[in-house]
């Protein structure tokens, strides 16, 4: 018997774990395989929300985007 489950975010909520995994996949004090995780979680949100730029390219310009993210949403 297959399961499935709903989850239900609003955009906001879900501009917010993009945000928070893209700091946690740069953060060196966890182990590889969990900023791994984190760098999935962080690509499928950005899908979500229609974004393309991958990684690398989230905040390339390395301003201060605190006010800039979720907020845009």
């Amino acid at each position: 018997m297959d399961s499935y489950a709903l989850l239900k975010l609003n955009v906001r909520e879900l501009a917010l774990v993009y945000e928070q995994m893209h700091e946690l996949m740069r953060d060196e004090s966890y182990h590889q395989s969990e900023r791994d995780s984190a760098e999935a979680i962080f690509d499928r949100c950005g899908e979500l929300m229609g974004r393309e730029e991958g990684a690398g390219a989230a905040f390339s310009d390395e301003r201060d985007q605190r006010d800039l993210g979720w907020n845009r949403y």
